[in-house]
């Protein structure tokens, strides 16, 4: 049997995270992966793999808005898969999303 994918999203406590991961939920279910997902919201924990949880705790402008520079660093959320940054700053498409759960169940 084959190992499920390990996918790990940062993030910050924003509840539009929780839509994330229903999209990738869902995704996965449309591929027919198998897969264990967790979310990681402990900065430390994110310092450590190099990605900066910077949103602000009482005022979420958007993604976009926080990660105006994104040449600083992966910024959350950030898409972890088999413990590769797939995808950061701002969440994907459910089109790349798909995308990027296949080439990881598919390599």
């Amino acid at each position: 049997m084959r190992e499920p994918l390990r996918i790990q999203l940062y993030t910050s406590l924003c509840t539009r995270n929780e839509y994330y991961m229903e999209r990738i939920a869902k995704a996965a279910a449309v591929l027919g992966v198998n897969y264990t997902m967790e979310r990681v919201t402990d900065e430390n924990l994110a310092r450590e793999k190099g990605i900066s949880i910077v949103c602000f705790d009482n005022y979420c402008p958007g993604c976009e808005v926080v990660h105006v520079d994104a040449t600083a660093g992966p910024y959350a959320p950030t898409l972890v898969i088999n413990g590769a940054i797939k995808c950061c700053g701002v969440p994907p498409s459910d089109e790349l999303l798909r995308e990027l759960l296949s080439e990881c169940w598919n390599p």
